[in-house]
């Protein structure tokens, strides 16, 4: 068995350290790999990872500002190799020495796995998010909210599923649809699992609120779309292509890509003088997404397409926003 533990980072650099090192100092007795796609930084994020030989670090530069975190997620788990895929918050610490070999091993036929998350302090104190005194505990036994903070899934599920979806390009509903997916789109249920994990406390925008507004519209009509049958519980692009041991996709000399480009005539825009590493690359194409991934990462496998899944279901276990956590 292998597991790739996925990860979408922005403007963590201060706190990286802490993730990786709760990470990193695991022994699981399998393989495993860490891949993190920085999905625009101006911060050191890119100096931290590099400071961590174990880190798979890919980047994307969509300009400065709020970037939704499903493009970033799914281009992470499209480069993991992993049967398991173990997905997390950037700001998420593993408090055991067991985490990782328990959210890969434990997973049960027809689930996904939800770590016990809490809210903290830098030194591990619980306390409540600043914006929400009422909560302390983010997901668990205790709470059962179906969201990654920290969690497990197989990655042919993940797959299959499509993964996140992309069109939610404002703040949060990104997770509340994604669970709504594997639940009622795959039939999976959610099983909250006795792995501990820090989520480190953070400030959020003061207009919250006002910044969820287009997500929540969204969410809103896709609940009513699949419950009426009109669409599919799926992300809009499921069925990934899935082969043992084999991402999705995996990072290309930019370089021989920007060449190649240019001697077919694509990518008019970028020549080869313009760009020294993906990132660059990245930066030159508008509305950059996973579906546009192919010009910057080869796939290893044409995507293909599958069917939606059940439209039956109701929205219930799915309802409480993971918005700005």
């Amino acid at each position: 068995m292998k597991c790739s533990i996925c990860m979408a980072t922005h403007n963590k650099a201060e706190i990286l350290p802490l993730v990786f090192e709760s990470i990193l100092k695991q022994s699981p007795p399998f393989e495993w790999e860490l891949v993190v796609v920085d999905d625009s930084s101006i911060d050191d994020t890119p100096q931290v990872c590099g400071a961590y030989p174990k880190v798979r670090y890919h980047r994307i530069d969509r300009g400065e500002g709020f970037h939704n975190p499903a493009i970033p997620r799914n281009l992470s788990y499209k480069l993991a190799s992993g049967d398991v895929l173990i997905c997390q918050s950037d700001d998420v610490v593993h408090v055991s020495l067991n985490v990782i070999e328990s959210l890969a091993t434990g997973l049960k036929p027809g689930t996904f796995s939800i770590a016990d998350v809490w809210n903290t302090d830098p030194e591990g104190n619980r306390k409540p998010l600043r914006e929400w005194p009422s909560i302390t505990q983010l997901t668990g036994p205790g709470f059962p909210r179906p969201f990654f903070f920290l969690g497990s899934i197989l990655r042919s599920h993940m797959y299959e599923a499509g993964g996140n979806d992309e069109l939610y390009t404002g703040y949060g509903c990104e997770d509340d649809a994604f669970a709504a997916s594997l639940i009622h789109g795959l039939g999976l249920n959610p099983r909250y699992v006795d792995v501990l994990g820090r989520h480190l406390d953070h400030s959020r925008p003061a207009n919250l609120s006002e910044m969820t507004q287009h997500s929540e519209a969204r969410l809103a009509e896709r609940k009513r779309a699949c419950v009426a049958g009109e669409q599919s519980w799926l992300s809009p692009d499921p069925g990934w292509e899935y082969v043992a041991g084999q991402p999705l996709m995996t990072p290309i000399d930019p370089r021989a890509y920007l060449e190649s480009a240019s001697a077919s005539g694509g990518l008019s825009n970028v020549t080869p003088d313009d760009t020294a590493d993906v990132s660059n690359v990245a930066s030159n194409a508008p509305n950059w997404s996973t579906r546009h991934a192919r010009s910057y990462f080869m796939p290893l496998a044409s995507a293909g397409r599958r069917p939606g899944g059940s439209t039956s279901a109701d929205y219930s276990g799915v309802g409480l926003r993971a918005s700005g956590c």
